[in-house]
């Protein structure tokens, strides 16, 4: 009977512990640090007003409920994350000195539907130097609005993030250092003027040396509303290199050297949106195939410049005839045209794989054929 009385108390105790915990009065449990110490789920049924820590090894569901969780003023992040944490459906409120939001080495964070606002504008809003993935929510203020550290990981899904505050050198509505992959969301660098040295970027990414630095974007909305500051920079030894675009649209334009191969932006209506995959472009105009542009070309009155977005392996004669005797141009952009082109041993014409028979310039690439 008693080995029976227990087991029973023994499978109440575990079911107990995998409960949902729902945050009360102090006055009743104690404070919110003292509900999350261990993993599970907390709902808050109240506004906090208490700098809080997901400590390493802890897996926690924190659901704000629509309440709201504000800093102390006391020089802590009012939400730091050191082991594994789900935060949603609610405010988190910065303060007056440091982060609002961090993530230390070895932590991880997924931000769903959050409206986390900045307390100051010393320090970046969000700080990461574990993983963090954003869903949803409304993300604003800081020097920058989410900084992303060396080694670290983003990866941001949606939510709105409006930068509104600079200061000399640059600073990003993203400003990353790791890993960062953008799929979607709305980045405003709200700012329309502000002092000459101030640099305010939408996204900015920059190198520590050793580590390795890539900021994938697919997809968002990105808006600079300083006429003469970008929409995404390389800063130090940060480049356009460290980019690879391939989706989004933008209220200006956009260097090619940022976009990955194949891709461009391409405006309507004032808006500038990335289409491709495409082999070449003729201006602003993409073509899936490179013959399609030499196609264009050789139809064209006027002289026209073929640009490769990506190398390119051609099996048929590459043939430019202008129908107007115009030049055409192909720049290889730094790219390799292959041809498979298999030479005839009879004909003149056919024993090469490229023909110019109006004027044609090569350049700034490599041309890989048997005979041209």
């Amino acid at each position: 009977m008693k080995r029976k009385l227990l087991s029973v108390l023994l499978t109440l105790a575990m079911a107990l512990t995998l409960l949902p915990v729902s945050a009360m009065a102090e006055g009743e449990t104690g404070t919110l640090q003292s509900q999350i110490a261990t993993s599970g789920t907390v709902t808050l049924d109240k506004d906090y007003t208490e700098d809080i820590t997901i400590p390493s090894g802890a897996d926690v569901t924190l659901d704000l409920n629509g309440k709201t969780l504000s800093n102390t003023n006391n020089g802590k992040a009012t939400l730091s994350v050191e082991g594994t944490a789900v935060v949603k459906n609610g405010t988190i409120i910065g303060g007056t000195g440091y982060y609002n939001i961090e993530v230390k080495k070895g932590g991880s964070l997924t931000l769903e539907n959050v409206t986390a606002t900045a307390g100051n504008t010393g320090s970046s809003m969000i700080d990461n130097w574990g993983t963090l993935t954003i869903t949803s929510g409304v993300y604003t203020g800081g020097l920058n609005v989410v900084k992303s550290e060396e080694d670290s990981k983003l990866t941001i899904n949606g939510g709105t993030f409006t930068l509104n505050y600079a200061t000399n050198g640059y600073t990003g509505v993203i400003f990353a250092y790791g890993t960062t992959t953008i799929t979607g969301g709305e980045f405003i660098q709200s700012l329309t003027s502000t002092g000459r040295w101030n640099h305010p970027q939408v996204v900015a990414t920059g190198v520590v040396e050793g580590y390795t630095a890539t900021t994938v974007v697919t997809g968002g909305t990105f808006t600079n509303k300083m006429s003469s500051e970008g929409i995404f920079r390389g800063v130090g030894k940060g480049t356009s290199d460290n980019f690879k675009v391939s989706g989004g649209t933008f209220n200006k334009s956009v260097p090619d050297a940022y976009f990955a191969d194949g891709y461009i932006a391409q405006k309507v209506d004032g808006v500038y949106t990335v289409v491709g995959p495409y082999e070449a472009k003729i201006g602003t105009t993409g073509y899936k195939t490179l013959a399609d542009a030499i196609t264009a070309a050789n139809e064209s009155d006027s002289a026209k410049t073929i640009t490769l977005l990506q190398d390119v392996v051609v099996a048929d004669q590459i043939v430019i005839n202008n129908t107007s005797s115009k030049t055409i141009t192909l720049d290889l952009n730094k790219f390799t045209l292959t041809s498979t082109y298999t030479l005839a041993t009879t004909s003149s014409a056919a024993r090469y794989a490229l023909v110019n028979n109006t004027p044609l310039t090569v350049k700034n690439g490599t041309f890989a054929a048997g005979e041209a």
